[in-house]
């Protein structure tokens, strides 16, 4: 029998120790993962999102539960700054980066490349055969975005 990558159960990444090992601290930042109690204080730090569309405050629970996702947290002196989800697919191969936060007074500092970077580096420690990293974006793309990246999708919503 062929075993999956990456941790054996959801109550195993959750434990104390594996949630220990997930922060750390760079640059006056504290990373973490998110639980059930920082849910006000995320939302805090999205209002202007979607114009007030956004969809995390419909899929903050259910991401922390789900088995090969991790939210991850950026924090100053106690307080959320950001925010990012990465999940886990085929068969741990591919980081799947969503749901990008930065409060609006953080903004233009770097902390989204930071609080990216920290949850990537857990993600690669806990499955070592992650190779691909992608991410969603939303709003027009420049063509400095697109010079970084290359576009596999693009997909509009009209809500009406």
């Amino acid at each position: 029998q062929q075993s999956k990558p990456g941790p054996s159960s959801k109550s195993q990444v959750q434990g104390t120790a594996d949630r220990s090992r997930m922060a750390g601290v760079s640059q006056g930042l504290e990373f973490c993962l998110a639980q059930v109690a920082d849910f006000e204080e995320v939302m805090s730090i999205s209002t202007d999102i979607y114009g007030g569309l956004d969809y995390l405050p419909t899929r903050y629970h259910a991401w922390l539960l789900e088995a090969t996702r991790r939210v991850f947290l950026a924090k100053r002196e106690g307080r959320v700054v950001a925010l990012v989800s990465v999940s886990v697919v085929d068969d741990g191969r591919t980081a799947v980066v969503e749901g990008l936060r930065v409060a609006p007074a953080e903004r233009g500092r770097g902390i989204a490349g930071q609080v990216q970077r920290h949850a990537l580096g857990v993600m690669k420690s806990h499955y070592p055969s992650l190779k691909v990293q992608r991410s969603s974006r939303s709003g027009p793309l420049g063509p400095e975005v697109m010079a970084k990246y290359r576009m596999i999708c693009h997909q509009g919503v009209l809500v009406l």
